[in-house]
């Protein structure tokens, strides 16, 4: 009994790191060529294998694409924690009153954001594309699967604007309205980035981004000197989200 179990785990780990390899492969071939030019033949060419061996871990190429954007959304869910929490283990170290510390904790998920397109370029591109093709990318059947990672990672945010509500740092508002605007502002400068081979200085999305986020704040009640002081720490002790 105890063989076939370490049997099955095994076959399991390998299962899952092909998966993981094909999904690897995936993400690169559409940030590089497009959805339009993604086939299964393409990772199956990639990875020296027959179309067919790709079925054994996705039905289609839509169950492919799907389990993309949740891997994508899930990751960056992750990094954001783990961003949250090296910010957290430096803001002990710095004098803050709580409502200077929430603001700069906002300011941060803000910059986190930003700094994606060149910490992860392939993996944003891919949750670029899939948040701004008009088009339906994921099957009505896949949707609900794929909300559960997208939902985790606005309740982080949204856990903050609640906070910030709490301690005075903001005012009176719903979290969840503000978090979603406060997101898909962030999501509409970054498009910008396309814009920067044009002019680097005009289109550079992270400047903008910043200013972006400051009137936001500054409009839901936040005090423009606690806002100030957040950036200077954010400035000070220079996180990233790698």
């Amino acid at each position: 009994m105890v063989h076939e179990t370490g049997t099955t785990s095994r076959a399991s780990r390998k299962r899952e790191a092909k998966q993981a390899q094909i999904l690897e492969i995936a993400e690169r071939l559409i940030a590089e060529e497009g959805i339009e030019a993604f086939s299964l033949h393409a990772v199956a060419r990639e990875l020296d294998v027959v179309t067919g061996t790709l079925y054994r871990y996705f039905p289609n190429k839509d169950a492919l694409v799907a389990a993309l954007h949740r891997r994508a959304i899930a990751d960056l869910h992750e990094r954001f924690g783990a961003h949250a929490a090296r910010l957290s283990a430096a803001l002990e170290r710095v004098e803050l009153r709580p409502k200077e510390r929430v603001l700069t904790e906002l300011c941060a998920a803000s910059r986190f954001y930003l700094e994606l397109p060149e910490q992860l370029p392939n993996r944003f591109r891919f949750v670029w594309l899939m948040l701004g093709d008009p088009r339906s990318l994921i099957r009505p059947e896949d949707v609900p699967k794929s909300a559960v990672p997208l939902l985790a990672f606005l309740g982080d945010v949204r856990a903050l604007f609640e906070r910030a509500t709490q301690l005075g740092a903001l005012s009176d508002g719903n979290a969840l309205d503000r978090t979603l605007v406060f997101w898909s502002a962030q999501q509409g400068v970054v498009q910008l980035q396309k814009l920067q081979r044009y002019e680097a200085k005009l289109f550079d999305y992270r400047r903008l981004g910043a200013q972006l986020a400051r009137p936001l704040l500054v409009g839901w009640g936040a005090s423009q000197t606690a806002l100030e002081r957040a950036e200077q720490v954010l400035d000070q002790i220079n996180l990233t989200s790698s």
